[in-house]
């Protein structure tokens, strides 16, 4: 099972763990959050945009490539989109494994590629006004 989405929403770990496949021995989370500093600069805020349809083509080609290079069972990617403030969550990934080196390594694999190839920009806000694009 592979599920990709990309919204503004949170979504329940509480139900994604409830669905866990019966041939798994291991569930890994990675919840990415807001950072309130980044290089020495307060963020006040945070605001992710995407280029959804070509977003949720590269999620799910990342999500299936993780799901064969570990031999998952299952596994959940979300990206949030909007105004996020330091401490929120912005993104979730959920991986399903018989073992728990699979999961983490498949969660580690997932984020660093969404980070290098999915076009989801984020712009950082300063309590000054200011702004940046990252």
């Amino acid at each position: 099972m592979i599920h990709v989405s990309i919204g503004k929403r949170k979504i329940s770990l509480e139900k994604i763990i409830a669905k866990s496949p019966e041939t798994s021995g291991a569930c890994a989370i990675f919840i990415g959050v807001v950072r309130g500093r980044e290089k020495g600069k307060t963020v006040s805020t945070l605001e992710y945009t995407d280029y959804r349809e070509m977003a949720l083509v590269e999620l799910r080609k990342i999500a299936v490539h993780a799901a064969e290079k570990y031999a998952l069972d299952a596994l959940y990617v979300h990206h949030r989109i909007g105004k996020f403030k330091p401490g929120e969550p912005t993104v979730y990934i959920v991986a399903f494994a018989p073992h728990r080196d699979a999961a983490f390594d498949a969660c580690k694999y997932v984020i660093e590629m969404i980070k290098k190839t999915v076009p989801i920009w984020k712009k950082e806000y300063r309590p000054d006004g200011s702004a940046e694009w990252k």
